[in-house]
């Protein structure tokens, strides 16, 4: 894939989708914007084609999980999505969004106030999480949750396994929409269940001198 980090994003999604068999590692090379981090691409020279071919055939492969979304409307419609990067709650009207919110069953969290909440992967701990002031996973094995400009949630890591529930408090009054991946996933939203799809997941190829996890680390160290 030439391009951005979108560009890997949209082909991981459409790979995803084909038969088992049908599925190939996909190889990153950065071609798009200069200044952009390049998380899932592979920096090379293109007037050096052997560095290409080199990478190519040495490298190392990292396998991208995706989140498994669940979500009820206020009108009782159930959908169920997947998400590469991230899965966000975003107020649609003046009034503050206000959630409940469980991780692995247990109530964490009776009333978290905000414009939003997001969840996200640890490759999308790099994006619209780390704008809105989220921590960066330093492992691949990580949940991400962050409230956006909340009044009492920051940012917390949780383990791969966990499951974070969320409920959306007086839905008349607060209304959200649930967003996936920058796009739209439903409106008038009442829960959302999300955790980490262990059977739902996209092999990136990355130099074996520069993994994805060294590129994750030196971005968590540099917030």
């Amino acid at each position: 894939v030439l391009g951005g980090d979108g560009s890997v994003m949209r082909e991981a999604r459409k790979d995803v989708s084909r038969q088992p068999q049908n599925r190939q590692p996909i190889l990153g090379l950065k071609a798009g914007n200069p200044r952009s981090k390049g998380m899932l691409l592979n920096e090379v020279d293109f007037n050096d084609l052997e560095s290409i071919a080199l990478l190519m055939r040495e490298h190392v492969s990292h396998r991208m999980f995706y989140l498994k979304i669940l979500a009820e409307s206020v009108q009782g419609k159930a959908k169920e999505a997947y998400a590469f990067n991230d899965v966000n709650f975003l107020r649609t009207k003046a009034q503050t969004g206000a959630y409940r919110i469980a991780i692995n069953g247990r109530e964490r969290m009776a009333r978290a106030m905000g414009d939003g909440l997001l969840l996200s992967t640890p490759q999308g701990s790099t994006a619209y999480n780390l704008s809105v002031g989220g921590a960066v996973a330093s492992t691949q094995e990580a949940l991400i949750l962050t409230g956006i400009s909340s009044k009492n949630l920051k940012s917390v890591t949780l383990s791969q396994s966990s499951t974070v529930d969320v409920e959306v408090l007086e839905p008349k009054k607060r209304p959200q929409m649930l967003e996936s991946d920058g796009r739209t996933l439903m409106r008038n939203v009442a829960q959302v269940q999300v955790g980490t799809a262990v059977n739902h997941f996209s092999d990136l190829v990355f130099r074996s001198d520069l993994t994805f996890a060294d590129k994750l680390i030196a971005e968590a160290l540099r917030q």
